[in-house]
């Protein structure tokens, strides 16, 4: 195998380019604009504080006669969210109340422009697992005031998630020089995943954590040696990974699936013969990560009561969710931009599938296959046999880390085969231009209020004027310089 890319110019400009998005996204998004983000933001300066697991509250549980799905506080959902709610420990100067209304999304949650609550306060992320909350939760626990505590908690873990992109990129760079593997991770890279990354929550870890093991899983069943860069994607970014949610083990076992279906098994068994320390260290640090994760899943987390004919009944309004969970993905904080951005970011990725089936040999269509097929199936299974179970409709966010590996697995069909400068030039620029919109719509998303931000639907026009601001500048120069990756690979093919 012909080591080449990782040095490249290309290189250099995707991970810098999804590192200054990242950023942008963790800095200047309103905040209580993420998903649950009150709760992950106490939660996480609650694990910082080194209380694992906030107290059970004494209000009696819901009790559910017949089961019901998706509408607004519906009886199934209220019993699960009470089951998980700890009164959790906040310090008073970072208590989030306090902050200007400038700067809040208010709603029922959050309030801003207050004086602090006193006490421990419900947390409806009080059982989750909490490895990845340690590391904002710590960083943010230096910070005595809830504005400084507030972007820590964002910006601790997506900085160690970039980090893990960082191995990911440069692993697959290195075995996989085509400029369709820059493709591949751009695609999974939109606007809704790495707000996802930036968010503050477990899921960042989730997603990084899936595009680092990956990187290694398909290192590990390929031609070629092993490099010890290849190893710590397997080993950090399998414990990232596995720590990160519930779900976090069985991702694992299905992006290793992806990297055998690519590669070849023997070959991964030979080298881990071949280089017994590393690879007894990365399973280790997997199998530590793993059995913490199913260790607190059956101590802490509460059980989802699973009813079989509940669980058929809704297959198919599942699949009617796929429409607006393929709008999340491609952008899923503040007002959804029009449809046509979505389906055409969902039509280039589509094109890079149907490209990596047609020019992929067997073992990497398999891949592509192998992938899909895991895709659909942890979309129906997270969605009718847990989430629905408990009265939520899934998101994107939900099935990212095989998302990812749809795209990557086609990127990594094209091998070391070159694209058309025209055709990766016209790409770099729809990504950019997608992007760089769909990031307005985020901008404008939030209207100045007496009482705080509130959620508003801009028009294109609107969208189009917050593009003139500094926060619109970095985040573009990010945008641009991560599309600019795309046809760079081609252009310094001599780099290889």
């Amino acid at each position: 195998m012909k080591a080449s890319g990782h040095r490249s110019p290309a290189t250099v400009c995707l991970i810098l380019g999804l590192a200054l998005m990242t950023v942008a996204l963790a800095w200047f998004t309103p905040f209580g604009a993420f998903p649950d983000e009150l709760d992950h933001y106490e939660r996480a300066l609650s694990v910082g504080n080194g209380e694992l697991v906030g107290v059970k509250t004494r209000e009696p549980p819901v009790v559910v006669a017949e089961k019901t799905c998706c509408v607004p506080g519906n009886l199934s959902a209220l019993a699960w969210v009470r089951q998980g709610v700890r009164l959790v420990e906040v310090d008073a100067r970072q208590r989030p109340e306090q902050l200007p209304c400038t700067v809040v999304v208010t709603s029922e949650r959050l309030g801003c422009g207050r004086d602090p609550l006193i006490g421990p306060q419900p947390n409806t992320m009080g059982t989750i697992e909490p490895l990845a909350y340690a590391p904002g939760g710590l960083a943010a626990n230096v910070f005595d005031t809830p504005k400084a505590a507030y972007r820590v908690t964002r910006l601790a873990p997506a900085l160690l998630g970039l980090v893990l992109v960082g191995l990911g990129v440069v692993a697959l760079r290195r075995r996989f020089p085509a400029p369709a593997v820059i493709g591949g991770v751009l695609a999974y890279m939109s606007l809704g995943t790495l707000s996802v990354v930036a968010s503050g929550s477990p899921n960042a870890f989730e997603v990084t954590g899936a595009l680092c093991f990956l990187a290694g899983a398909l290192a590990l069943t390929d031609d070629g040696d092993v490099g010890t860069l290849d190893w710590w994607c397997l080993g950090a970014g399998g414990f990232a990974l596995a720590t990160s949610r519930s779900l976090g083990p069985i991702w694992i076992a299905a992006l290793l699936l992806v990297g055998i279906c690519a590669g070849s098994w023997r070959r991964g068994l030979d080298q881990v013969r071949a280089h017994r320390v590393p690879a007894i260290s990365a399973a280790t640090a997997i199998g530590v990560g793993t059995l913490f994760t199913v260790a607190w899943e059956a101590v802490v987390q509460p059980h989802v009561a699973f009813d079989f004919s509940f669980f058929l009944d809704q297959i198919g309004p599942t699949l009617s969710d796929a429409r607006f969970a393929s709008r999340q993905f491609f952008a899923a904080v503040g007002s959804l931009p029009p449809e046509w951005m979505a389906w055409t970011w969902l039509g280039a990725v589509g094109v890079l599938i149907a490209s990596g089936l047609v020019v992929g040999n067997r073992q990497k269509r398999s891949a592509i296959v192998a992938a899909a097929a895991l895709l659909a199936a942890a979309f129906v299974m997270v969605s009718a046999a847990v989430l629905r179970q408990n009265g939520f409709g899934i998101q994107g966010r939900h099935v990212l880390p095989m998302i990812g590996a749809v795209a990557i697995a086609s990127g990594v069909a094209w091998r070391e085969r070159t694209v058309s400068p025209v055709v990766t030039t016209v790409g770099a620029a729809l990504i950019a231009g997608l992007v760089v919109v769909a990031w307005g719509y985020l901008r404008a998303s939030y209207a100045a209020t007496p009482a705080g931000l509130a959620p508003v639907a801009p028009t294109v026009r609107i969208a189009l004027q917050t593009l003139d601001t500094f926060p619109s500048f970095v985040f573009g120069v990010g945008a641009v310089l991560a599309a600019a990756a795309l046809p760079l690979s081609g252009w310094r093919r001599s780099d290889a």
